[in-house]
């Protein structure tokens, strides 16, 4: 008995139905993968609420939705927005809203928040397309986020550049962090530490602005960032 091969059209459907099941597959595989990133780095963000959440200097939620400012969940400070047209959708999980910038005009800035030099975590949920290097938050020259790392600048005007493994500025939603205990400073992104640098000097009290959106918005705000922000979160304590 004679085998009847396959033809050359049944063998491209098998090519098709293959290469289909592979994309589906590939997909799922995506999508559990953001999801599990997701799910670190909302873990994290809380674990560094319930780590350090008793020596908040400011939380930043921005859960209003509406207005031109919004309110620090843990104390009395604001944070004044320069149009009460930010608003929008957050698609984060468990948080119905977020600022949304659009790199030519808009930002905020909190009120003067107190920073005590020696011990310290700054956490920021931010989804941005812009620039790489851009800067995307900050307290004055001392505190800078990047869309490609932390900025700390120590008393004696040091700088520690911590980068991240590639730049956030994929529009996924990331949650970053720098925590500083003396002149030791540690980077965390989704729930992983990434980076680390010591200080040559310690870090000095300081007290001013943080501003997300703009470039030092003292007088005249520059270099603004397209980006959203679902929250920042400022303590005077250490995770480690």
């Amino acid at each position: 008995m004679r085998h009847k091969g396959f033809t050359l059209i049944e063998l491209l459907v098998v090519i098709s139905i293959i290469s289909l099941l592979s994309s589906v597959v590939l997909s799922s595989l995506n999508a559990a993968r953001e999801n599990a990133r997701l799910t670190a780095a909302r873990q994290f963000a809380g674990m560094v609420e319930r780590s350090v959440g008793d020596q908040a200097a400011a939380i930043f939620g921005f859960g209003e939705g509406s207005g031109a400012t919004t309110r620090d969940k843990s104390g009395s400070n604001i944070m004044t927005l320069s149009s009460s047209g930010l608003w929008g959708a957050s698609g984060l999980s468990g948080q119905a809203y977020a600022l949304s910038f659009n790199g030519t005009s808009d930002y905020a800035s909190s009120q003067a928040t107190t920073m005590n030099g020696a011990s310290e975590t700054v956490g920021i949920w931010i989804r941005t397309t812009g620039t790489t290097g851009a800067m995307a938050a900050g307290q004055d020259w001392w505190r800078r986020l990047f869309t490609d790392r932390w900025n700390i600048i120590d008393s004696a005007n040091n700088y520690a550049q911590i980068y991240f493994p590639a730049p956030i500025n994929d529009g996924k939603w990331h949650y970053t962090a720098y925590s500083l205990s003396g002149n030791s400073v540690r980077v965390y992104l989704d729930g992983k530490q990434v980076g680390s640098a010591t200080l040559p000097a310690a870090m000095a009290p300081y007290t001013g602005n943080w501003q997300i959106g703009g470039q030092m918005c003292a007088g005249t705000c520059s270099n603004f960032l397209q980006a959203s922000y679902g929250g920042l979160h400022v303590y005077n304590a250490s995770l480690f």
